[in-house]
């Protein structure tokens, strides 16, 4: 039977992962603010390459950016984290990416591949993300197919 110092473990490994993955992601494809903010101190800080600041300012910043997209997805996996007392360590793989409208009228999308190197600290009984180093592993964009009316009628795309 596990100690209760391990089941303590692994109960805060499974809430940071939640902050830093299911909840990201879910929070950037259904463009929910509200949910990304809860996933950082009001006072973090973000690196993302195209901004680098207030990790509250960086949510503001690409809610905008998420919506010009007509589809997009996250996938955070491979998390790992390890826990020094009421801070913590992660390190993520992500792949994003979106689709969109173009001024022509054609659909392109995107197709991004990046490491989260996140420092997380426990507010309040809370785990947010405190720091986020963001590192662009690739970028690709392409003209879009797979669109609605191209084959795949009776799936629901959104």
């Amino acid at each position: 039977m596990p100690s209760d110092a391990v089941l303590q473990e692994l109960l805060h490994k499974q809430e940071i992962a939640e902050v830093v993955g299911a909840r990201y992601a879910r929070a950037l494809d259904w463009l929910d603010i509200d949910q990304l903010k809860t996933c950082f101190h009001e006072d973090g800080w973000v690196d993302y390459g195209f901004y680098e600041g207030n990790a509250h300012g960086w949510c503001d910043a690409v809610m905008p950016i998420e919506a010009s997209s007509i589809h997009r997805f996250h996938y955070v996996f491979n998390i790992r984290v390890e826990i020094n007392e009421e801070s913590a360590d992660a390190e993520s793989n992500s792949l994003a990416g979106g689709r969109r409208v173009e001024d022509d009228g054609s659909l392109t999308q995107s197709f991004f591949g990046s490491r989260y190197m996140d420092k997380l600290e426990r507010r309040d009984g809370a785990w947010k993300i405190s720091e986020r180093q963001t590192l662009l592993e690739f970028a690709q964009f392409a003209p879009a197919g797979g669109a609605p009316g191209d084959g795949l009628e009776g799936l629901r795309l959104v």
